[in-house]
């Protein structure tokens, strides 16, 4: 057994609003993401984990036109401290 178990998840967003002709698709995105606590930082202290994520997303006819797009890639490595 590890200290380090990693953990997948698969993240998906949506972003809707409303224009003036009703509830425009503004984008929607979806991809993995991976986990990783780092035990070797002592948990009494605070709890750390590390997260990678890759993310694609669709961008609707008006977040299209607004920012030149159709779709886009967002991947990231992230850092989180829980008390």
């Amino acid at each position: 057994e590890t200290d380090a178990p990693v953990k997948a998840g698969l993240l998906m967003m949506a972003g809707l609003g409303t224009g003036p002709y009703g509830v425009d698709y503004g984008s929607f995105a979806i991809g993995p993401q991976l986990s990783v606590p780092l035990g070797f930082i002592s948990p009494a202290v605070e709890k750390w984990t590390v997260y990678a994520e890759c993310l694609y997303y669709d961008y609707g006819i008006t977040t299209a036109a607004e920012n030149g797009q159709e779709h886009g890639w967002l991947v990231s490595l992230k850092v989180s401290v829980s008390f």
